[in-house]
């Protein structure tokens, strides 16, 4: 099976070292499922990376993306019943390749009435914004956001006022 992604090999801007690549997989590993991409973002959690900024705890060669949302192709066992179910793989070898082999563990199945765009955009920045509100408690405070513009700041915003900021 073939498998197309968009590789970083070294650090640089981003623009400059992905490379989109195809090349031949073998099915997943014990205890992982394949998802078949729909909809992966890019947003700056993707990109700063790729950059070298998280030297660190990143080390290319890399598939870059963290996001994103699409659907099990392949399981066995427990998992099998996952087959055909649409979910966010978190943990997997980047998001921005056809198809993410992820532990079974690490997959969260979306319901039907969220829509892709805000499905692929479900997990860095909604956990970003709620780890916010939950270190610093809104009710009955203002909340000033400077990066209003932002997924994330519009989460914050909605969920500080439904908290009582």
């Amino acid at each position: 099976m073939e498998n197309t992604a968009l590789w970083y090999r070294r650090f640089g801007p981003p623009e400059e070292v992905l490379e989109l690549e195809t090349e031949e997989i073998d099915g997943p590993g014990a205890g992982q499922v394949r998802v078949r991409m729909a909809c992966a973002p890019i947003n700056p959690s993707d990109l700063i990376p790729i950059t070298g900024a998280y030297r660190h705890r990143v080390r290319p060669p890399c598939v870059a993306g963290y996001e994103g949302v699409g659907v099990v192709t392949h399981a066995d066992g427990a998992a099998r019943g996952l087959i055909g179910t649409r979910v966010l793989p978190l943990r997997g070898a980047g998001t921005w390749q056809q198809f993410v082999d992820v532990e079974s563990g690490w997959i969260v199945p979306v319901p039907d009435e969220i829509d892709g765009g805000t499905a692929g955009r479900a997990y860095i920045n909604p956990l970003a914004a709620l780890l916010m509100l939950k270190r610093w408690n809104p009710v009955g405070r203002r909340v000033l956001l400077t990066g209003a513009g932002s997924c994330c700041a519009g989460l914050l915003a909605q969920w500080a006022l439904a908290a009582g900021a």
